[in-house]
């Protein structure tokens, strides 16, 4: 789940989606605790 989660957040970022990318990186305490 975490390795998924990971590949994600670098679509999203090879993708140059600021906004996204973003968001997830708020998010990405709440996946990893």
């Amino acid at each position: 789940m975490y390795l998924r989660a990971i590949g994600l957040i670098h679509d999203i970022t090879f993708e140059g989606n600021a906004m996204l990318s973003l968001l997830y990186s708020v998010n990405l305490p709440d996946i990893f605790i």
